[in-house]
Order: structure tokens, then sequence, then C-alpha cells
């Protein structure tokens, strides 16, 4: 089937994207991989930079709307607020970690974390609302807050990989470690060092 070929393709690309990064994957590994003639990434993506930036666009149109409808109303207390960061950076942090490997290629190729415009608007969004409502503070620029989550949950998911088969202090193999570190995280984020006031 066609949309098997296409699947197959995305699929045997991410896998060797993400070993061997873009220039170490050729296209004829990657149709051996999924199994097709070496014509189909022609056919469905161009050339190889096609099949990367289709891969790309998979990930970011849809892999954050769960996370972004979590926060996408404000909150009305700092309790709503607190379980309403709490989930959405839970949320998050799945993501990346289900697409790890993806997650992966975008920080080797790109030489920079996602450009997900979507999901920092969503996160600056929902900071401003609870400024406004008086539930954090207002002297803080919102604006950094979508750059220090992904970066420490993207740092965490890409130090993982680095890991490999090690179980122990690894937020992918191991789900223990994985919750009482983003707990740790969040408090971070939210109370500082300091704790509260």
């Amino acid at each position: 089937m066609a949309s098997d070929a296409k699947q197959n393709l995305l699929k045997a690309g991410t896998r060797l994207f993400a070993e061997h990064g873009f220039a170490g994957a050729s296209v004829r590994d990657i149709c051996t991989e999924a199994g097709v003639g070496r014509n189909m990434i022609h056919h469905y993506f161009g050339n190889k930079d096609g099949l990367l930036q289709a891969i790309f666009d998979a990930f970011s149109t849809s892999a954050f709307e769960s996370a972004i409808r979590l926060i996408a109303k404000p909150a009305t207390t700092a309790d709503e607020f607190q379980l309403k960061l709490d989930l959405f950076l839970a949320e998050v942090f799945e993501v990346l970690i289900a697409n790890a490997a993806i997650f992966r290629i975008m920080s080797r190729e790109t030489g920079a974390f996602l450009p997900l415009t979507e999901l920092r608007e969503a996160v600056v969004t929902y900071l401003e609302a609870a400024q406004t409502a008086q539930l954090i503070d207002s002297d803080m620029d919102v604006t950094m807050a979508p750059g220090f989550i992904l970066d420490r949950l993207g740092g965490q998911v890409l130090y993982a990989l680095r890991l490999g088969d090690a179980r122990q202090f690894n937020v992918i193999k191991d789900p223990t470690y994985r919750a009482e570190w983003l707990a740790a995280n969040t408090r971070l984020l939210l109370f500082g060092l300091v704790g509260r006031s």
C-alpha cells in the first residue's frame, strides 16, 4: 500500500536520522529499512531533505495539542494554576519522551530546540493571565518561561538518550525517577530555590 510505504519511510528515516544524523543516513539505507525502492523517497518527499522536513512537520503539527488544551483557559486560583501547570509540564514531558528520536534529530540538525510557536504562545498567554490575576510575580518576564521549560524538559530527554541502557536516573527508562524528576523541576519552576514566601 502507498500509505504504508510512506509511513515506513517516515519511521525508518526517524530511526536512522536519530542514530546516524542526517548526513550519516543514506537514502539507500532508509529505503532498505523501509522495505521500499530507492525512488520512493523522491516520490513521496522529493528528496532526503523533504523526508526530514516531513518528519519535523508530522511531529510539530499536533504533538502538543493536548498539552496546550490543558492551559487554554486561565486559572482563577493559585491551586488551579499549579495543578494546570503540573499537568501541562507532565504532558509536554511525556510527548518529548515518546518522540525522543524526533526531538534528538531536531536538536542535532537544527542546532536548537523546537520552534514550537503555538506551545510558546500558549505558555506566555497562560502566565500573563496568571500575572493579571495576581497568582504569580508580576515582575517576572513570562516570555522567558517557555525557553526555560523546553530547555529543562528537552535537555533531560537528550541526556537520557545519551545514558543508553542505564536504568537508574533515566527519565525514559525509569518511570519512578521520571515522576520524581518532573515533580522536582515543577517545584523549581514554581517556587525557585528559595521556596514559597
